[in-house]
């Protein structure tokens, strides 16, 4: 269905202070499509990857929530 890696989830996910807002980011815009944070552009200096979230936001729609 996806090629998405499906280890990167919010469960697996660790929170610090460096990306609380990006995660709680992630976590609204999956769990309201195209209504918060639409659309959703997270950026970070090199070796601070986004990707992560983006993947986990990803995954949870295709999910259901």
């Amino acid at each position: 269905m996806t090629d998405l890696d499906a280890k990167f989830t919010f469960d697996s996910f660790v929170v610090g202070p460096a990306n609380r807002l990006a995660s709680a980011a992630a976590k609204r815009a999956a769990d309201s499509p195209a209504t918060s944070y639409n659309p959703l552009f997270m950026y970070s200096a090199s070796g601070l990857n986004p990707h992560n979230e983006a993947v986990s936001a990803n995954l949870e729609m295709l999910s259901g929530g």
